[in-house]
């Protein structure tokens, strides 16, 4: 077995030596570059929150269709999964409750109206000046960015509330 990792790229040399011969067998083997890993993630859309003065936490219609699309997108590609990050728009303990509520209540649509297995949804929070969800796609292979202090929230903790209409 040939390991032939932090080999550049190009032509190499591999010589064997086999017992009871006297010239060593010569091979030319060709090492190429690994493939390069898919971008990090992609901005899918974006889910306002500051609407429903009553209810900031609610998926209105109005976030419907950015997780519809969102829902097509993982129907189309089994491999990806989603990134749901709430962003903490106000200080302290509320704004994160706000943040990761917001994001598990986008989960829940996806999973329980939509069909989406849970387990392809990654739900996280981090800090911004906007009430709102965002949403990336994340291919095979690729590594969740959390260079904006995205850090994941824990849905033991946080439950999804029903969509309830006004009243």
């Amino acid at each position: 077995m040939l390991d032939s990792a932090g080999s550049p790229p190009g032509q190499i040399l591999v010589q064997a030596f086999c017992a009871g011969k006297s010239v060593p067998e010569k091979v030319y083997l060709a090492v190429s570059a690994p493939p390069s890993p898919p971008p990090a993630s992609r901005p899918l859309c974006t889910l306002p929150f500051d609407r429903d003065k009553k209810r900031p936490v609610r998926v209105g219609n109005e976030a419907l269709a950015c997780l519809d699309e969102a829902a097509l997108s993982l129907a189309r590609e089994a491999s990806f999964r989603l990134v749901i990050t709430g962003v903490v728009n106000l200080p302290g303990i509320k704004g994160s409750q706000l943040a990761s509520q917001r994001a598990v209540n986008a989960k829940a649509y996806l999973v329980e109206d939509k069909g989406i297995d849970s387990a392809r949804i990654l739900v996280m929070q981090q800090p911004g000046d906007r009430p709102v969800v965002q949403m990336y796609v994340l291919p095979a292979g690729a590594a969740l960015d959390t260079s904006a202090g995205a850090v994941p929230v824990d849905e033991k903790k946080v439950k999804p509330q029903p969509r309830r209409v006004a009243r």
